[in-house]
């Protein structure tokens, strides 16, 4: 079988890596801290130290304190991404030897994986042209 012809499931196993270590727990992302970071959600802000990093200055903060502060924020430990599959009979149309659906299929399925690999978890809502069904959240097959 060639490589063009695989199935997702074949192809996915030939990217099966080893998990050297696994964590346990909640928070199960390979992240740098347990606290403070790089992330989304401010924490905190706090005065300038030497030897912060000055991309995390705090503009609107400074001038009106007129003293520069710095932001602080949440580590990203786990991410939950959504995916929204259109698996209805407007994606049966095909072009050359592959059809629509199965490359939409094939790519949700190699991108749910790779995000579950790093302990992340994954849901989807997929719409079959009568009905919704929703896929909820988790970190494996």
């Amino acid at each position: 079988m060639s490589r063009s012809q695989e199935t997702p499931e074949r192809l996915l196993n030939r990217l099966e890596w080893t998990v050297i270590r696994r964590l346990d727990g909640l928070f199960q992302g390979e992240y740098r801290s347990l606290f403070r970071g790089d992330g989304l959600d401010l924490a905190d802000l706090r005065e300038y130290q030497p030897n912060d990093d000055v991309r995390y200055i705090d503009w609107n903060v400074t001038a009106r304190l007129q003293t520069p502060y710095v932001r602080q924020f949440h580590e990203d430990r786990e991410l939950t991404a959504l995916f929204v599959v259109d698996l209805s009979p407007s994606v049966e149309a095909s072009w050359s030897a592959r059809k629509k659906r199965t490359v939409i299929i094939e790519f949700v399925v190699l991108v749910a994986r790779l995000l579950t690999r790093r302990g992340n978890r994954v849901s989807a809502m997929i719409f079959d042209g009568r009905s919704m069904r929703h896929v909820p959240a988790g970190g494996s097959r």
